[in-house]
């Protein structure tokens, strides 16, 4: 039986970020984590991409600048079901997949709250070699609590490794790298760049896009980069365009064979005021095209007794 809610993104989303705080505790306390939960959570979530593409939306636009790191877990976790349907994973792969991306960085319970804040470029040696450490840290607090989840706990290690040896916390090249983990590696990176750090503004998703692009077949398998770019697209489900007849809209839906031209809902008019919501498929209509990702806009009043629903 379904439970009530149990599919609305919102909610979900919610009780994900809720989830992953709770469990990075867990390991600040040396406490068991609950494996056994993040497999129930997993499922929900595979559910509800396999349905629709809201979860993705609230992975393009939600982070938490006071606490980056859970809204990056739920982030990743998203993302990476997403593209392993892409590849064809089973719908247990992807449950498996998807628990493993939840609770990738909860080792980063552990390690002092001024370090993870701290400016990157700012970081001494030895609070480098500190943050480094929590990949290690998930792994034991995974084996420790049920070692029958010993390949959950292998991929969280090795989510910080890249296919070219450069990575960390054991410089593996691919053909030594888990297939989750190099999931996990790519979208953890992509991730990071779409929004904000202590060291840098968010980059947009095409420009996030174009630096993992620079690293495909080197930091990254070539295989998962294409299939990062058709799932995923340029322009995700859930980011706002700006068009070339100055109206904006929202991503509904991507094209993977032409990822450049998604299908969007036209939600504001050239002067920014609300008008009736107008689907215009961008693959159909090639009058029309993207200028540039913007913020989400901002209410104001509208043009029409319609309003624009997320």
């Amino acid at each position: 039986m379904i439970r009530p809610n149990q599919f609305d993104p919102k909610n979900l989303y919610a009780r994900m970020l809720g989830f992953i705080e709770l469990q990075q505790h867990q390991v600040t306390d040396e406490r068991p984590v609950e494996i056994h939960l993040a497999f129930q959570l997993a499922e929900e979530i595979v559910s509800s991409i396999e349905m629709s593409d809201l979860l993705n939306a609230y992975a393009v636009n939600y982070f938490d600048m006071e606490d980056i790191s859970i809204s990056h877990a739920a982030n990743v976790a998203v993302f990476s079901v997403t593209i392993a349907r892409g590849i064809g994973y089973s719908h247990p792969e992807l449950v498996s997949l998807c628990a493993a991306g939840l609770l990738h960085d909860i080792g980063i319970g552990k390690i002092n709250p001024n370090i993870v804040h701290k400016n990157p470029r700012a970081m001494t040696p030895k609070e480098q070699r500190a943050i480094e450490t929590h990949s290690q840290i998930g792994y034991h607090s995974i084996l420790h609590t049920d070692s029958s989840h010993s390949t959950m706990a292998e991929i969280v290690l090795q989510h910080h490794e890249r296919s070219n040896g450069s990575g960390y916390p054991n410089a593996l090249w691919e053909a030594d790298m888990l297939d989750d983990a190099k999931i996990l590696s790519l979208i953890d990176a992509y991730e990071a760049l779409l929004h904000p750090r202590e060291r840098r503004d968010a980059l947009v998703p095409p420009q996030g896009l174009s630096q993992i692009l620079t690293q495909e077949g080197n930091s990254f398998p070539k295989k998962l980069v294409r299939t990062l770019v058709e799932q995923i697209s340029i322009y995700p489900v859930g980011c706002y365009v700006l068009l070339s007849t100055g109206e904006t809209g929202r991503v509904i839906k991507t094209n993977p064979r032409t990822p450049s031209r998604p299908t969007i809902k036209i939600l504001y008019d050239r002067k920014g005021l609300k008008q009736a919501p107008e689907i215009m498929d961008l693959n159909t209509d090639y009058l029309m095209k993207i200028e540039k990702c913007v913020p989400i806009p901002a209410s104001k009043p509208s043009s029409s007794t319609q309003s624009a629903r997320f």
